[in-house]
């Protein structure tokens, strides 16, 4: 894990796993970046088979602290 700062305000944790297909978090994570809808509905599952909801995809700015 890994201390961030978020562009705009605001520390949070990330954690990095260059192996995942994709990049998720939870719903609210990063929430003061917005939302955007996706046409594309995506199948995820987590490392134990279970369905990961997808509701989108945002872009969230981070400033590491090292």
């Amino acid at each position: 894990m890994m201390d961030v700062n978020f562009v705009g305000g605001g520390r949070t944790e990330i954690t990095v796993d260059s192996g995942a297909e994709e990049s998720v978090c939870p719903w609210g994570w990063g929430k003061q970046f917005g939302c955007r809808r996706s046409g594309e509905e995506m199948n995820l599952r987590n490392a134990s088979g279970g369905l990961i909801p997808h509701w989108g995809s945002r872009d969230v700015l981070v400033k590491s602290l090292f």
